[in-house]
């Protein structure tokens, strides 16, 4: 019983962590994009 709990909780860890990586992805690549875009318009 013990063991089923840790594994759905480890499974559970697993994909929270997936989606954490995926959200700092996004960050990653949606974040320096209106940045740049700002900054080109500001050299301009």
């Amino acid at each position: 019983m013990i063991q089923l709990a840790w594994r759905l909780h480890l499974s559970c860890h697993h994909r929270t962590r997936r989606k954490a990586m995926r959200s700092i992805l996004l960050w990653m690549i949606g974040v320096p994009i209106p940045v740049i875009i700002l900054i080109w318009f500001f050299m301009h």
